[in-house]
């Protein structure tokens, strides 16, 4: 249709190919020498598309469904611009392409976001990672545009940090939310950005806390997991696991399954959840090094580096072996996985992509944040900001006042010698101070 005030179109986008090779056809306005697209759900062949009558051939199946959604979204389309032309008042190309549902910054996400998703004609992947980031917005109290500004954006990531998200999932949800205010302020509904450039997370990031427990909380957290977890006959120095322990164990949701992670990786040398997580049978076996039983754990890389990281080797003590073995001996009902992570809620196990990995790492992780709260609550440990990372910076933070060397610990850690103080806590009392320039002067 071509009138004196626009150009409305259907076409084919011929710079858009699926995986099948299709092409999908879109709506297109053109006016004041501006253009506008609009998905319309619908994929054809190059060859099956009429570009003249701007139908699907008859060659197609159920061509003429098909031509009749093609027929509907086109004079909707001319029936809204015939509407902004009696209004009298100005309107683009955009406005033409719109459903009209949204009107103003006190909609509510959810329905911005289904407008954009049929606007922009989202992929179903990529609305789902939308619609998920909107639920953690909501869940921050964050309903409307309204709700948040520029000025506020460091307090959100605040909030969704309180309610157990990780970096990379704030990171996440508040690109999302970014893409969704550029989206508004494109079509009207508000003004200005919330990131300057999207520098969104290197402006508006949460400064880490270098949280890191003390030797004698870390014993505290121990001996609560042993006591938790099994029985012990001291006539025969012979030990078993509750069955309720067992259960919970074996439960990726369970308050106890989140400490059980964190003094893994206390005692694998501050290994991040995603290096735990992926742990096979043929990463780990029972080495005998002059006369002492170890669990070694070989052939691990950092999931964020690529990074190489030394044979691990934990001493089987009565005290640790109640934390590796229950995930040690049952590693064959998980095809070999050493921790039951990569599962769904029915516990069937999910682990043949990357990306399945990856989604299921993520969710994990923000439970046992919550849980590892939970448990630092009840031992009544003053260490606000503390998260499964902490495990990581205690690690390094314990080495290194024992005295060991840097470049052995950047090693042991799979990092950069030139980064591996980012995960050391500073000195905390004034002997400490003292202690350490007595280390550089001479003096015992």
């Amino acid at each position: 249709m071509k009138t004196s005030q626009a150009t409305i179109n259907l076409v084919l986008n011929k710079q858009r190919i699926n995986k099948q090779g299709l092409m999908p056809v879109v709506l297109r306005v053109a006016w004041l020498k501006k253009r506008a697209t609009k998905q319309t759900g619908i994929y054809v062949d190059e060859k099956q598309w009429d570009s003249k009558s701007q139908q699907v051939k008859s060659t197609v199946q159920d061509f003429g469904t098909l031509n009749q959604r093609l027929f509907e979204i086109k004079s909707e389309a001319i029936r809204r611009l015939n509407a902004l032309v009696a209004s009298g008042r100005s309107y683009t190309a955009d406005d033409i392409i719109s459903d009209g549902k949204i009107t103003n910054a006190s909609s509510t996400l959810y329905d911005l976001l289904d407008d954009m998703i049929s606007f922009k004609g989202l992929s179903h992947n990529t609305a789902m990672a939308y619609r998920a980031s909107v639920r953690r917005l909501s869940e921050a109290g964050i309903e409307k545009l309204s709700d948040i500004s520029p000025e506020g954006v460091q307090g959100l990531c605040k909030r969704l940090k309180g309610n157990g998200l990780s970096d990379s999932s704030i990171n996440t949800t508040m690109a999302c939310l970014g893409s969704i205010w550029k989206y508004g302020v494109e079509r009207g509904y508000c003004e200005g950005y919330l990131f300057g450039k999207y520098s969104y997370w290197k402006k508006y990031r949460i400064s880490e806390k270098k949280v890191s427990l003390t030797s004698d909380e870390m014993d505290m957290l121990m001996n609560y997991f042993i006591q938790q977890t099994v029985k012990v006959d001291v006539f025969s120095a012979i030990w078993w696991y509750t069955d309720e322990a067992y259960l919970a164990l074996m439960n990726r949701n369970s308050e106890l399954f989140a400490l059980a992670c964190f003094l893994l990786s206390y005692q694998l040398q501050g290994l991040a959840f995603a290096d735990l997580v992926r742990i096979k049978s043929e990463n780990i076996k029972i080495a005998d090094v002059d006369g002492v039983r170890y669990y070694q754990f070989t052939g691990l890389k950092r999931k964020k580096t690529n990074k190489e990281i030394k044979d691990i080797f934990v001493e089987i003590t009565d005290e640790v072996n109640p934390l590796f073995h229950i995930f040690y001996d049952t590693m064959d009902k998980r095809d070999g996985y050493f921790l039951p992570v990569l599962q769904n809620n029915e516990l069937g196990y999910h682990y043949d992509s990357e990306k399945k990995i990856t989604e299921a790492t993520g969710s994990c992780s923000v439970v046992v944040n919550k849980g590892l709260r939970s448990v630092f609550g009840k031992l009544n440990f003053d260490v606000e900001g503390a998260t499964f990372y902490t495990a990581r910076h205690t690690f390094a933070t314990h080495f290194v006042l024992a005295g060991g060397n840097p470049i052995h610990l950047a090693e042991m850690m799979g990092r950069s010698v030139n980064g591996i103080f980012r995960y050391v806590t500073g000195l905390t009392s004034m002997e400490q101070n003292i202690k350490e320039r007595n280390k550089v002067f001479g003096k015992k």
